[in-house]
């Protein structure tokens, strides 16, 4: 199932622990997140074996899913 959420202040990113845009949740989880990243409104930037994008590559993404989806 896919949802969408809009966070448009800074108290509902504090709120959710929201580190930026796109922030993709895997059963409830982001899995690209940094825990040492700061919490806001911004850009959510991905690190891969390919160095830093604005999202994660198919091949992250997919391994996210089956990580998740067998815990």
């Amino acid at each position: 199932m896919l949802t969408l959420q809009r966070v448009e202040t800074p108290d509902e990113a504090e709120r959710l622990s929201f580190r930026g845009s796109p922030t993709l949740l895997v059963n409830g989880v982001d899995p690209f997140a940094d825990p040492a990243g700061p919490v806001g409104l911004a850009c959510h930037l991905h690190r891969n074996t390919g160095g830093v994008e604005g999202s994660p590559t198919v091949t992250d993404l997919a391994a996210a899913f089956r990580v998740r989806s067998t815990s």
